[in-house]
Formats: structure tokens, C-alpha cells, sequence
């Protein structure tokens, strides 16, 4: 049986050590995916620590894992994203996983926004109102001008009384009141009682649907990710942007070079961040929004969860970002023979196509989901900031009204004097 020599280092799901940074006690994917195949009598092997999975210097030699196959000191090693730079120096056997780019950003409140009331409805809800309410009053008004009645009132006066009532009653005022001169002559007809049963059923359906709106707006405190994509790091110069010094997401967004989003990098190479023990000390400022760092979806999900763990606290996401993504596999010596590649490559797809990868990296996202599902609302009271908008709107009417009152008043004082000149 054919002995390896296989270089890891942690990264969770795929190698965890205990506090003893022993391999005896050590876990993942990879833990078992070596025990699976030395049981089965394919391989033996000896684990080697590294503390780097390597990069291509500026004298054009890797270092890290990737340097010790290059030199023959290790055989396999990994796991990798997968990269034609790193494939010119190993070769790479059947991928592990799929792995794409996020960012960790801290929440805000989904709902604190002084004008939020006009977004209950979209536009279209709204027009499609105001258009029921003209088209209603309109027939309304055919019914006043067609059907035969002395003392008829100007027309248009009329049309503009049908839509002041059917604009009132879709919050239930006036609805039904008949001593009104524009509803008196035609209040038996059928067709205005046809007319006042569609639009009775309409101001049903609209008020429930409005109150419903009120409450699922309002009445839940929802929480959403502070920045959601590259555009919102844009626009916000004073954040800081932080990556993992030579890794896969700085290479993603060393991408950004001669594009738009440019600055979203080189704001990321003054803040580069190395693996440390604990929890790094970047979550609490990405908690409090001032800070957004860009990594790899499994190990960020890892963290937060952790954190959680141990603190409780729970007040960053991971959002994906569309612009980067790669496998992860193992790379192995180029000159390892292309028989046991080959075997090595049918126990992979097997130890993948049997689930058993799934039960640890469910394990160790396990945390940051459980984090997720606690905290997606929680009730609250209105108060003047949730409102601020409508009585903004209202203060705008009350002084205009006092400007049109104003002009009234000059005018009908105008004409006064006009009358009492001899």
C-alpha cells in the first residue's frame, strides 16, 4: 500500500484542530476522507502541518504547500481554490466543493425611513386607485347628466363631488349618505345602486389589504444587510473594506483592476487581514457597520457562527457576491504516477456522491444558520419617525391652504373696494 505525504492546514469544514493542534484529535472532511480511503486499503499516509497554502513570489517560487510539492517534500496537499496559476505548478484532482465569494456586513432596520408610508403601495397600487376613483365618479356623473331632473347644478361641479365621495368612503366616511344635492335626484336608481354595491366590495378588499400592509410594515422590526453588493461599497467612501492577505477573495478582487469597481479593491489592499487564533477581531466593527470584509462563504459562516456560540451575539450577514466563484480540490505533485491519480480521483467522487462531506459542513455552518432563524422580527410600537412622512405632507397642505386662503382673502378684498368706489 502506497504511503502520501499530505501537507493541511486548518480551514474549516475541511481540517479542524482542537486546542492541542494535534492530528489525532483533529476533524473535517479531509479527516475522514483520508480514514475512509486508508480502511478501504487504497493509500497510507502521513499528515504534514502547514502553516501557508502558498503563493508565487516575486523571485518566481511558491512557498507554502504549493512550494513543498513543487519540491518534493509533500505529495498532496490542500484543499485549493482552483486557479490556472496554481495549476501550472500542481495538478489538481477531482473538485471538492464549490465555493463562492461573499461579504460580511453588519444590519440596519429595514423600516426606519421617514417617508416609508408612501411605500405601503407601490405606484402602480396608486394610480390604479386614483384610476377607479375617476372612472367610478365619471359613470357616476353620466348617471347626474343623462337621467332627466329639474335643477341640475354645474357638471363639473358634480364630477368633482362624485370623486371627493368615493375618495372618502374607500376609509369608510360618507358611504351611503344621501342628503346631498348631487346624490338626491339619482339616489333610487338601479344603476347608481349597482355602481355603489362594486365599489362598496372594492373599499372592502382595499382596506383590509391596507391594514394588512400597516402591519406587515410597520408592527415588525425587520432587520436587513447594511450593504448588499458592490455599488453600495461604492458609495459609501468611509468604509473600510477589509480581505484575507493571499487568498482566494483577495485574487477575486484583484479582478476589479480597470474596471468601475476598482476602488472597492485597492480600499481592500489597505486593510488586508491575516488568520489569527479566536475570533478575529474584525466582527465588531462589520457588527456596527463601520466595516465589510470579503471572504469565503463556508469559513465567514463559520465565524459568525462561533461568535454566536460564544457570545450570543448575532448581528452580521453573509451576502453572496455574483463576480468570483471556484471549486475547491486537492492538489497533488505533478509527478505522482497517473494510475493512483486516477484511483485517488474514483475515491473522491465516491466519498462525495455517498454525502458523507455533508454532516461536517452542515456542523460547521450549524451556529450561523441557527443565528439566522432567530431574530428575523420582532414587534414594535409606531412611533413620530415612522409617521414623519405623512405629517410632512400634511404641514406641505396646511400651508398651502394658508397661502390659497391668503390670496382669497386679497382678492375678495380686492373686488370689495372695486364695488364701493362711487
Amino acid at each position: 500500500m502506497q504511503k502520501i505525504r499530505i501537507a493541511v492546514s486548518e480551514w474549516v469544514p475541511w481540517i479542524k484542530f482542537g486546542e492541542n493542534k494535534s492530528f489525532a484529535t483533529a476533524q473535517g472532511v479531509l479527516v475522514e476522507l483520508y480514514k475512509g480511503l486508508k480502511q478501504a486499503n487504497f493509500l497510507d499516509y502521513e499528515l504534514q502541518m502547514a502553516t501557508a497554502y502558498g503563493v508565487l513570489g516575486p523571485d518566481k517560487k511558491w512557498t507554502g504547500m504549493v512550494g513543498s510539492m513543487v519540491r518534493n517534500e509533500t505529495d498532496i496537499g490542500g484543499p485549493f481554490f482552483v486557479d490556472a496559476n496554481r495549476a501550472q505548478a500542481v495538478k489538481f484532482v477531482s473538485p471538492l466543493d464549490f465555493s463562492q465569494l461573499v461579504m460580511a456586513t453588519g444590519l440596519v432596520p429595514a423600516n426606519k425611513h421617514p417617508f416609508l408610508i408612501f411605500k405601503i403601495f407601490s405606484m402602480n397600487v396608486w394610480l390604479s386607485f386614483m384610476s377607479s376613483i375617476i372612472f367610478v365618479a365619471g359613470i357616476t356623473s353620466l348617471i347626474y347628466i343623462i337621467l332627466p331632473f329639474s335643477h341640475k347644478k354645474k357638471k363639473t361641479e358634480a364630477l368633482i363631488r362624485y370623486m371627493w365621495l368615493f375618495l372618502t368612503s374607500l376609509i369608510g366616511k360618507d358611504f351611503g349618505t344621501k342628503n346631498r344635492w348631487f346624490l338626491q335626484p339619482i339616489w333610487n336608481t338601479p344603476s347608481l345602486r349597482f355602481v355603489l354595491s362594486v365599489w362598496l366590495m372594492t373599499c372592502l378588499v382595499f382596506v383590509n389589504s391596507y391594514q394588512g400592509s400597516i402591519i406587515s410594515t410597520y408592527a415588525a422590526f425587520k432587520l436587513k444587510p447594511k450593504y448588499e453588493n458592490l455599488d453600495d461599497l461604492m458609495k459609501d467612501k468611509s468604509l473600510v473594506i477589509g480581505t484575507y492577505a493571499n487568498s482566494f477573495p483577495y485574487l477575486c478582487l484583484k479582478r476589479l483592476i480597470n474596471t468601475t469597481f476598482e476602488p472597492v479593491f485597492l480600499r481592500a489592499q489597505e486593510n488586508l487581514l491575516y488568520v489569527g487564533k479566536g475570533l478575529p477581531p474584525w466582527m465588531d466593527p462589520v457588527e456596527q457597520g463601520s466595516t465589510v470584509v470579503v471572504g469565503e462563504t463556508g469559513h465567514t459562516k463559520y465565524l459568525i457562527g462561533e461568535r454566536f456560540k460564544l457570545t450570543g451575539k448575532c448581528g452580521i450577514r453573509v451576502i453572496p457576491l455574483d463576480f468570483c466563484a471556484a471549486y475547491i480540490a486537492l492538489g497533488s505533485r505533478k509527478e505522482l504516477s497517473s494510475t493512483f491519480i486516477n484511483k485517488f480521483n474514483i475515491g473522491i467522487q465516491r466519498f462525495n456522491e455517498g454525502g458523507i462531506s455533508t454532516r461536517q459542513k452542515t456542523e460547521s455552518i450549524l451556529f450561523y444558520e441557527i443565528c439566522t432563524q432567530t431574530d428575523s422580527s420582532t414587534a414594535h410600537p409606531l412611533n413620530l419617525t415612522d409617521l414623519i412622512g405623512a405629517f410632512a405632507v400634511l404641514g406641505i397642505g396646511l400651508a398651502l391652504s394658508i397661502i390659497y386662503f391668503v390670496l382669497e382673502l386679497l382678492t375678495t378684498w380686492s373686488q370689495g373696494r372695486k364695488l364701493n368706489v362711487p
